[in-house]
């Protein structure tokens, strides 16, 4: 019975412990919150920066797409109107969008941008690829039997 009682009065002294040192936690807490209140009050949270963005804006760079205007014909209309034996590939420009720079004879030292996909020459050949050694060009005939004929021609890398 004795030793009950013990129990008891100390399970009551760690109660009452508890309570005081929670008190005394609840009043630090306090003291706590109102002194960052005093110095760390958000008035417009969602006004605030992302802390995951840059600090700054980067500027969007325009880049103007306006064509300059050219002297006489352009390539389409150049393209369109002579004779495939005339072309000749001076260079080819490989990346997302390739491109041939060719020259015509007859048109002296001008150099014309072609892409593929364009109708070239009096027989609307199509430019069918661009290649590092040359271009391929494919051309629709009727053959004898007056049945649709497509003939590749390839004209290689002009190196004079």
């Amino acid at each position: 019975m004795k030793q009950l009682k013990n129990n008891i009065n100390r399970s009551w002294i760690l109660l009452l412990l508890c309570l005081v040192f929670a008190e005394v936690n609840t009043t630090h807490a306090e003291s706590i919150k109102s002194v960052f209140k005093k110095r760390s009050s958000i008035k417009d949270p969602f006004g605030l920066r992302d802390p995951f963005k840059p600090p700054f804006e980067r500027k969007k760079i325009s880049f103007s797409h306006k064509k300059k205007k050219t002297e006489g014909l352009s390539a389409v209309e150049v393209m369109k109107s002579i004779a495939i034996e005339n072309i000749r590939v001076v260079g080819v420009l490989v990346g997302k969008e390739r491109r041939a720079v060719v020259t015509v004879e007859g048109h002296g030292k001008k150099t014309f941008l072609l892409n593929e996909g364009m109708l070239i020459g009096v027989d609307k050949a199509i430019l069918k690829a661009i290649l590092p050694g040359g271009i391929v060009l494919v051309e629709k005939i009727k053959n004898v039997y007056d049945d649709d004929e497509y003939i590749e021609t390839i004209i290689p890398l002009s190196l004079n």
